[in-house]
């Protein structure tokens, strides 16, 4: 049997899980106390990034020409992916699979869950109706740290999404501090150069955002996306040295 469970907003999630994977669940989820389990998250992932930093490698990446944090976030989805299936567990938690995925990467993720569900049970935690995977048997939802509820049939576990979803409809908040810039451009990129152990993941990229725009930044994964933020956000030693201006200041000045 697999097991879904949808957390409301109150619910804490990492409790939840630290619960399940240390073998202390009680009421319906006590069976995996007997079972030996893994994560697979976005948490797992930065613990595995946390790790190279003081180590410079991993058991997850130690056979790879590359470490995890030259990748995008759908090729770590994928590597850890690869390394959890390899530990053969008796079960994964699956803590919003599929955040962070392309379509491609979604539907390569679906197919190798199912293709090991006859193996490995799968514990799916999520909060949208799409994720949930066809092969769930089990359905429950975590209103407060205390509460499982049990659903006996897949439409009321659906029925409850449709009563939880609902989309932001209030004014956006102000911002806590308002920063005063006279100029006009925010943020200005040109023929902007990026590579990972001689990996080209983009070149000649120029982008000018300017006050008072909004921007949809798309592409599959891989392509850049998490790289071209994390350099305007700071984040990212890749953005020194290059032609990249923010809010009338470059980059490294």
């Amino acid at each position: 049997m697999h097991h879904a469970i949808h957390l409301s907003n109150q619910a804490n999630k990492l409790a939840l899980i630290q619960q399940i994977l240390s073998r202390k669940s009680i009421g319906a989820l006590a069976i995996f106390n007997e079972l030996e389990g893994v994560l697979y998250s976005a948490s797992a992932i930065q613990a595995i990034l946390d790790d190279e930093d003081r180590h410079g490698f991993t058991e997850v990446t130690k056979h790879l020409n590359r470490s995890l944090k030259s990748m995008s976030s759908g090729e770590r989805m994928k590597t850890l992916l690869d390394f959890v299936i390899a530990q053969k567990p008796d079960f994964i938690v699956l803590d919003n699979p599929f955040d962070n995925l392309d379509l491609q990467a979604q539907a390569y993720l679906k197919e190798v869950l199912e293709a090991n569900s006859t193996t490995i049970i799968m514990l799916q935690i999520l909060h949208r109706e799409r994720d949930l995977l066809p092969f769930i048997t089990e359905f429950y939802a975590v209103e407060n740290e205390n509460e499982l509820l049990h659903y006996t049939d897949k439409q009321s576990f659906i029925d409850k999404f449709k009563v939880i979803e609902n989309h932001f409809s209030n004014k956006i908040p102000p911002p806590i501090q308002n920063i005063k810039f006279e100029g006009e451009e925010l943020v200005r990129m040109k023929n902007v150069r990026v590579t990972y152990n001689e990996k080209v993941i983009f070149e000649n990229l120029s982008w000018t955002i300017k006050k008072g725009e909004f921007w949809h930044l798309v592409g599959p994964n891989g392509s850049g996306k998490t790289t071209i933020l994390s350099m305007i956000t700071g984040d990212n030693p890749k953005g020194y040295g290059q032609n990249l201006t923010l809010f009338g200041r470059k980059k490294g000045s």
